[in-house]
């Protein structure tokens, strides 16, 4: 594969990750587990993804979707943010 972030894992990333992210008790265990479940769930879900075939590759790009679907969140979160600090 030469893409690095594949999409539908990201996506699931991002979804799953939101819901789990309730279960912290405290904000500072949100923001030190959130994107450990995240890079965990992107190497489990690109593993399947590839028939649960595992090599770097494979899990560089689960890394990297891990990273992407967290990261995307926040920065639209981010987005919304100042948006509302601009109109407010």
């Amino acid at each position: 594969m030469e893409d690095f972030v594949i999409l539908p894992i990201a996506v699931g990333v991002c979804i799953i990750t939101q819901a789990v992210k309730q279960f912290f008790p405290t904000e500072e265990m949100r923001d030190k587990f959130t994107p450990l479940v995240a890079l965990i769930l992107g190497v489990v879900f690109n593993a399947w993804f590839n028939q649960w075939k595992f090599d770097y590759i494979i899990f560089l790009n689960g890394l990297a979707s891990g990273f992407a679907g967290i990261g995307a969140f926040a920065s639209v979160k981010s987005m919304f943010k100042k948006a509302e600090e601009v109109d407010g």
